[in-house]
């Protein structure tokens, strides 16, 4: 299963994420991605989710959330869930969801794996 909700409404409604931190503090939030994940988990049934809740550009920027920045949440019946923010120095908006869609891959193996994926992103210098 999946879903693409690009607005608030879409995300509250079809993943059962709180609105209310939402208007606090936007979508782009580890918050909003784990609830994203776990939301799609639940409604799906499916072993594994991963949720992407980012700034692609070319506009949409936030004050201390750049294009390039996102959030990637992960949910399954075999790990703890968790939630990592990653910021990309972004290009075209094409390229910039091109890049979340890889790193989403990489941070699943790791997390299906059992690794603390924040543990990872830190570790990387430059993406």
């Amino acid at each position: 299963g999946g879903a693409n909700t690009y607005s608030a409404e879409a995300k509250a409604r079809m993943l059962g994420v709180g609105s209310d931190g939402m208007k606090k503090h936007g979508m782009v939030t580890l918050d909003c991605a784990l609830e994203m994940a776990e939301g799609i988990h639940g409604v799906s049934g499916s072993s594994v989710s991963v949720s992407i809740t980012g700034i692609a550009g070319p506009g949409g920027a936030e004050e201390g959330k750049p294009v390039g920045t996102a959030c990637f949440g992960f949910s399954s019946s075999q790990h703890e869930s968790q939630s990592v923010l990653v910021n990309i120095l972004a290009h075209s908006r094409e390229s910039t969801r091109r890049r979340f869609a890889i790193i989403a891959l990489i941070l699943t193996n790791f997390y299906l794996n059992g690794a603390n994926i924040v543990d990872i992103v830190n570790s990387w210098k430059y993406i």
